[in-house]
């Protein structure tokens, strides 16, 4: 009963910490900031410009500077993938 508690309690400590960091990246890119929690950074050359890709946990976010996309954020699932490029 006491293992089932602590294995409860350790359960919900875990989820609200990915929860808030997810909160806190996602109101940032609403804010047009960028986020803090990234696993990895990468730049990628597409069309006109560049996009900035940023993969936390469980999501992505792109902050793109093109002429023919636009400049601006993207939040999305760790599969969302880069407009103006074949490639992830």
């Amino acid at each position: 009963m006491m293992l089932r508690r602590v294995l409860n309690i350790s359960f919900w400590v875990i989820f609200s910490i990915i929860f808030a960091i997810w909160l806190i990246d996602f109101i940032r890119v609403r804010t047009e900031s960028d986020p803090i929690f990234c696993l990895s950074r990468e730049t990628i050359e597409i069309e006109g410009g560049t996009a900035e890709k940023c993969t936390g946990l469980g999501y992505r976010v792109i902050h793109y500077n093109s002429d023919t996309i636009g400049i601006g954020y993207e939040f999305g699932p760790f599969w969302l993938r880069v407009r103006g490029t074949d490639s992830e």
